[in-house]
């Protein structure tokens, strides 16, 4: 028998385990931490073969535990089949020559069936494999480098080594190095399997979790036998100064490879990757596919570049099913709302990022041309809008076609929790009145809000009857919500920010144990 306490593993029994089935066997071991097992092989002979010769023992090479895999893995290599390894992690702020060492030891345990390598740290490591080495399974690769010495990406040789590559997320410091130029031909060449590529500056600490979010866009579910080529292309450049010369170089190599395959496109950047040349070569080609469109424009001046921005917008408009325009001025505006009410017939989802230039009286005739029983936006989500007001919410809530079913109002300062509220009432008035859609019943699938507050926010949230009264209409017009409350972003500096977050399952929960 064996139980955990406090990370420490207490054996009580040494010998029945290892006689057990194996599906009991495994069944215990699950519980334990990778640490744990291993202090278990100390037990006995049999005790050790049971488990370091357990296939499961080996599927995640990870320092999640804080053991750092080399030197602490190679007493353990006779037991390590290299079949068995699925996934590696390794921490990002470990020892920097560590990662180099690691590749060496699954080269020479001929780790070939690895299907996913988190992002990994390194500091002045080339971008090199063994000569001849052929990774056959490789299909998703994440990883940030740091070449702090101006070492020259060797991306020919890297590239060469995974002909099995589907997702790609690549963060370099010294992008500007002159092997970067190959990457985009290098990629062709040699991962032609390649699907989704995500590009940024080094240090991007969500580039990890921003590839995988990539990866659920149903869009990019695509049919290889259909398709061939990049589909989704995520480039950032906002905070790297290296690569924002060479940003718009990049892209003009990938859209000219992949623009009749393209399902995804983000752009995030300064006036380099929105530069007059930029945006009209994007309106020189068509991109029949795409339907996810994201543009983060940061321009440090102002720019005479929006107008033609306007044009590919609404020229990729006729397909696109979510569109997302991230920016406190310059692009999205009344003007480019109103002609995307025309073009954009097939947008289920759009997200606005403050675009300050959007007025109420914009965003109102854009929602009620949307409605159209015709029209299929679905999903909206307001940033910092200062656009949407209590009018907007009440037009919202209101709507005979339903025509929103999913929402997020994140900061927005011209909303109150008061206006929420109303906003709650509204939806279940109308809801209530007979003329609405039958089909409208549920009101909403999933409402996201996130609101300042001078006061405590789990006062708030866990004792104060107004909070409880809002957050029980919350739940009676969502079927999935979460609500965050936050102090103002001046208690940073005094160092007593507080945040309080509660979802539609915490709030049931609450309440089940209530009413027992």
């Amino acid at each position: 028998m064996i139980t955990n306490i406090n990370t420490t593993v207490q054996i009580t029994t040494t010998t029945q385990l290892p006689e057990l089935p194996v599906e009991i066997q495994h069944s215990i071991l699950n519980h334990l931490t990778f640490r744990e097992c291993i202090q278990c092989t100390s037990v006995s002979r049999s005790w050790r073969f049971m488990v370091l010769n357990r296939q499961k023992m080996w599927e995640c090479i990870s320092t999640r535990d804080k053991h750092t895999i080399v030197p602490q893995l190679l007493a353990y290599k006779d037991h390590i089949n290299g079949s068995f390894v699925k996934r590696i992690y390794i921490n990002r702020f470990s020892n920097p020559k560590h990662w180099p060492m690691v590749v060496d030891f699954l080269t020479a345990q001929q780790c070939n069936a690895i299907k996913e390598g988190p992002a990994a740290d390194s500091m002045d490591w080339q971008l090199t494999l063994p000569g001849g080495f052929v990774h056959l399974h490789l299909a998703d690769l994440a990883i940030d480098i740091t070449n702090s010495n101006d070492i020259l990406i060797n991306s020919a040789s890297f590239f060469q080594a995974l002909p099995k590559l589907e997702h790609l997320a690549l963060s370099l410091e010294n992008i500007a190095d002159t092997g970067a130029l190959l990457l985009p031909s290098s990629l062709q060449q040699y991962c032609p399997n390649l699907l989704s590529l995500v590009l940024s500056g080094s240090g991007d600490y969500n580039i990890t979790a921003r590839h995988k979010l990539q990866q659920k866009t149903k869009t990019t579910v695509i049919n290889h036998g259909l398709c061939e080529g990049i589909t989704s292309i995520i480039l950032r450049n906002s905070w790297n100064t290296q690569l924002a010369p060479m940003a718009s170089s990049l892209l003009y190599e990938f859209i000219q490879q992949s623009q009749t395959n393209l399902r995804l496109l983000d752009l995030t950047g300064a006036d380099e990757l929105f530069s007059h040349d930029m945006i009209t070569y994007l309106i020189g080609h068509s991109f029949p596919m795409l339907t996810h469109l994201t543009l983060r424009w940061q321009p440090m001046t102002d720019s005479p570049n929006a107008t033609l921005l306007h044009r590919f917008i609404i020229q990729a408009a006729t397909q696109l099913k979510y569109l997302g325009l991230k920016c406190k001025h310059h692009f999205a505006d009344d003007e480019l709302l109103s002609a995307l009410s025309d073009t954009a017939q097939l947008l289920q989802e759009l997200e606005l990022d403050y675009s300050e230039l959007i007025t109420s009286n914009g965003l109102q005739r854009f929602l009620k041309t949307m409605a159209h029983p015709n029209r299929t936006l679905r999903k909206i989500v307001f940033n910092g809008t200062p656009a949407l007001n209590r009018e907007i919410l009440h037009i919202i809530a209101t709507s005979e076609s339903c025509i929103i079913t999913e929402m997020a109002i994140l900061h927005c300062r011209n909303v109150s929790i008061d206006d929420v509220e109303q906003f709650f009432n509204d939806m279940l008035v109308h809801k209530n009145s007979g003329d609405n859609n039958t089909e409208c019943s549920i009101i909403m699938k999933n409402l996201e809000l996130c609101f300042y507050h001078d006061k405590d926010p789990a006062d708030f949230v866990n004792n104060n009857k107004k909070g409880r009264e809002f957050l029980k209409k919350l739940d009676s017009v969502a079927k999935e919500w979460k609500f965050t409350l936050c102090s103002p972003v001046t208690t940073l500096i005094f160092g007593n920010y507080r945040e309080e977050i509660i979802t539609h399952d915490q709030f049931r929960k609450i309440n089940r144990k209530k009413l027992l």
